[in-house]
């Protein structure tokens, strides 16, 4: 797991809800090797497939992180672990690998809990996104020797008023 640990999400859902979404699927047999073409032993060990709950946590941090990363530095706050991580950021990315999984189970097993809270996920995402609702998330450094105006992409106000009285 990358930033979530197995009782993250069973703080939200039960043992056996998650197992249910978790089961392996039936996969199309591999492509036999050809008996001609002789491995040379260079090729590099393949990298192990993730798991399914791997898959669904990336996507999670991913979209998580395409909300917040604006304001917030998502790498910073993702390399956190144990109690250090922000139990509001924790909880919505639980919320969101969640309702990544469920198109893996037939469509009578999604509830409306899961429903629910995906979007009151997202509802917050966009709240702190606009800097309405502002989480203990670490922000991105200010750059050293420069000066906050010249960082600002927009420069905006207006000129002193002026009286034209003769």
């Amino acid at each position: 797991m990358l930033f979530l640990t197995p009782n993250d999400f069973l703080g939200q859902i039960s043992r056996e809800d998650l197992d249910t979404l978790l089961e392996e699927q039936p996969q199309p047999e591999p492509e036999p090797v050809d008996p001609e073409v002789e491995p040379t032993g260079d090729e590099p060990a393949p990298e192990p497939e993730p798991t399914i709950i791997e898959l669904a946590e990336r996507n999670a941090m991913a979209e998580v992180a395409s909300y917040l990363r604006g304001r917030y530095d998502m790498e910073a706050a993702f390399s956190l672990s144990g109690m250090l991580r922000n139990a509001q950021l924790v909880m919505i990315v639980v919320d969101v690998a969640l309702w990544h999984l469920l198109p893996r189970v037939t469509f009578r097993m999604v509830s409306e809990v899961r429903e629910t809270r995906y979007n009151a996920a997202l509802k917050w995402l966009k709240l702190a996104q606009d800097g309405k609702s502002n989480p203990d998330l670490p922000r991105y450094a200010p750059s050293s020797g420069t000066s906050t105006q010249r960082n600002n992409l927009f420069r905006y106000g207006s000129q002193p008023a002026r009286s034209h009285n003769f």
